[in-house]
């Protein structure tokens, strides 16, 4: 098992297994815990790790399945179901699912009794390598994804490989797309690495350029803006779909716009743009995009990280080397 900290406002570890058999139980017992997973998830593993927690009094709570469940009505459901059974400050929440699951358990957490431990046990591929480590909790508002939350550190992340065994093949295209995007902001993950398929080692190295960025920005006021390379036309398009198509598959997408933009204003080679092409093909995703220019920058307009006639766009000066840059409306315009 590979144990990796992180040291912000919280410090907590990050156990990376390639098997549940070596889930380090003492860390997430609480005298009670509430595991709160999917319709998907839950049949699959919640018994298994209920069963590990026996020094607690163990309760469930199953959402279904779906980006919808990351709802207002669902987080006060928890949080009645959590006052019902009389949880307090002293107990404990586990996150078991997709990002879904531990954006919306995390944002509970954040608010009942104003703030409880919670732990995350990710089991998408997009979870084990971004959502799950940062501490961005949030819901969504009929308006828009993400509009209510919260920066709330977990007490700790489990990550079993052994749980994308289950795992659709539209899932793990969607965890592709984040992947491929840590490539591009770190050359210690490498073509080789990509190559050689999902390891420890893989999901460990990008867990370990996150862990960086996070620690040296936290709430998003600077350097963690970096991470969200490929997100401002990404998150556009995934509006655009009606939330039809998954996030990291949107953002794969928006990173082709990316590399667009990058050549455009840094007037990179052709040699380097085919090499950052080559690199973002290795996610096997499809990167057509089936909408026009107009509706995408209509969305970007309202984009959270938009301002007055711009909005900060992630751009690529080499494989590794990234940075946040302000694009004018007008000129994404006339690029894209």
């Amino acid at each position: 098992m590979i144990t990796l900290n992180v040291n912000a406002s919280k410090f907590y570890s990050i156990f990376v297994a390639k098997t549940d058999a070596e889930f380090p139980v003492k860390p997430f017992q609480g005298k009670k815990v509430c595991i709160v997973s999917d319709s998907n998830v839950a049949p699959l593993y919640l018994n298994n790790y209920a069963k590990k927690l026996t020094e607690s009094q163990v309760f469930s709570y199953v959402i279904p399945a779906g980006e919808s469940s990351k709802s207002a009505e669902n987080f006060i459901k928890i949080h009645s179901y959590l006052a019902e059974n009389e949880f307090t400050r002293g107990d404990v929440l586990i996150a078991l699912g997709g990002g879904v699951v531990g954006d919306l358990t995390g944002f509970v957490a954040s608010t009942y009794m104003r703030g409880i431990a919670y732990y995350q046990i990710p089991t998408s591929l997009l979870a084990m390598i971004d959502s799950s480590v940062g501490g961005k909790t949030a819901i969504d508002l009929p308006e828009g994804k993400n509009l209510v939350g919260s920066f709330y550190q977990p007490s700790g992340v489990y990550v079993d490989l052994s749980t994308l065994n289950t795992l659709p093949k539209t899932e793990m295209e969607n965890g592709m797309g984040e992947l491929v995007k840590y490539a591009f902001l770190d050359k210690e993950i490498t073509v080789e690495d990509l190559q050689g398929g999902i390891t420890d080692v893989l999901i460990s190295k990008c867990l370990s350029v996150k862990i960086a960025i996070v620690e040296a920005d936290e709430r998003e006021s600077g350097k963690r803006m970096l991470l969200n390379l490929g997100h401002t036309v990404g998150h556009a398009i995934e509006a655009l779909s009606g939330y039809t198509v998954p996030h990291g598959t949107c953002v794969a997408k928006g990173l082709s716009y990316a590399i667009a933009l990058s050549k455009a204003v840094y007037g990179l080679s052709d040699e380097k743009v085919a090499e950052m092409q080559n690199l973002l093909t290795m996610s096997g995703i499809d990167l057509s995009i089936p909408y026009h220019k107009k509706e995408i920058l209509s969305l970007i307009r309202r984009d959270k990280k938009a301002k007055h006639d711009g909005v900060d766009f992630v751009l690529i000066k080499d494989i590794g080397s990234c940075e946040i840059k302000r694009m004018d409306f007008s000129v994404l315009e006339n690029i894209l």
